[in-house]
């Protein structure tokens, strides 16, 4: 009996402390980008393998050019006044150039597993795109969002 009670204990506390362990992601909708019209916002997340997370993330194109964008991102962290890099390992993303047409959104998830999200705080998903017919080069664009851990 003392042994059942035990392990029901241990079992216990170990859900306890991955459900208290469990970060709130709330969306900021802070937004920016170096190219007008073209811009990425979060609109949801939801839990993935090994208790990641995953960013539902809109491309916005309110241009009259195509804009495409690659898989390519970063994760940031808010330290003071400077931005982060966060990533703990290193991970391999194909080359595929995803393409939005003029004044359309479109659908990207992306994941928090390769980041060390591990301090409340503000964070933000940074990545890149072009304008191939403005040649203007890589542009950049980010959306913030924070972590609480419960």
């Amino acid at each position: 009996m003392k042994k059942l009670i035990s392990i029901s204990l241990i079992l216990s506390l170990v859900l306890l402390c991955f459900t208290a362990c469990s970060p709130e992601i709330r969306i900021t909708g802070e937004r920016y980008t170096d190219y007008e019209g073209v811009y990425i916002t979060v609109e949801s997340t939801a839990v993935a393998e090994n208790n990641s997370r995953l960013l539902n993330v809109t491309w916005h194109n309110e241009t009259e050019d195509y804009v495409t964008f690659g898989l390519w991102y970063t994760v940031e962290y808010l330290d003071g006044d400077e931005w982060r890099n966060i990533q703990i390992v290193d991970y391999a993303i194909p080359e595929i150039a995803c393409h939005l047409e003029a004044n359309s959104t479109g659908e990207q998830k992306y994941t928090t597993k390769y980041f060390n999200m591990l301090r409340e705080g503000t964070y933000r998903i940074r990545t890149e795109f072009y304008v191939p017919e403005k040649d203007v080069g890589t542009r950049s664009t980010y959306a913030t969002f924070e972590v609480r851990y419960l």
